[in-house]
């Protein structure tokens, strides 16, 4: 297994990985497949630049991807956004995930960082499984955040605090506990 940050040459490989991801899989990810299509190579290429993407390869393929987007606004630099994250399910089980999303939280907290946060589909309970065993808590819920087929799908905000420095004020910990 190999974990990296991306780079331009593997535009290829990680397209055909997001298409995987977004046709099997379409309410998990913002995108939809076509949308996603449409895309130009010039545009996911400055996303691989910057150094946003991360994969995992497993007998020289990459099998799984995830974004980790630093905010750039002064008084929101000490947060990250995690997403999307996907590994593909024949190669799931294994430990990939695991270990890609703790060697991006490692490079969070090398660059600072000191929360990283992701919004998950509240019906995906895989997912929420995964980020919760992860050590990731539940802060709020988004209602509506997308609409999928012209039907609401709310979000479940999720972050881990990489200084384990955060505290949930008792009512919404309650509430989201139910």
């Amino acid at each position: 297994m190999i974990i990296r940050q991306l780079n331009t040459s593997d535009l290829d490989a990680f397209r055909i990985v997001w298409t995987d991801g977004l046709t099997r899989f379409p309410g998990a990810f913002l995108l939809t497949p076509n949308e996603a299509a449409v895309t130009s190579d010039a545009r996911v290429r400055d996303g691989l630049a910057a150094g946003y993407n991360w994969g995992v390869e497993e007998d020289g393929h990459l099998v799984g991807i995830a974004g980790l987007r630093a905010r750039s606004v002064e008084r929101l630099r000490h947060s990250a956004e995690l997403g999307p994250f996907y590994v593909k399910p024949e190669y799931q089980r294994r430990g990939l995930g695991q270990a890609m999303l703790a060697r991006m939280l490692d490079y969070a907290r090398s660059r600072g960082i000191l929360q990283v946060e992701l919004r998950v589909d509240d019906t995906n309970k895989a997912a929420i499984s995964f980020y919760q065993a992860a050590g990731f808590i539940a802060f709020g819920l988004h209602p509506r955040s997308v609409m999928i087929d012209g039907k609401p799908r709310n979000d479940l905000l999720m972050l881990y605090a990489l200084d384990h420095d955060v505290e949930l004020p008792k009512p919404l910990s309650d509430a989201l506990a139910r």
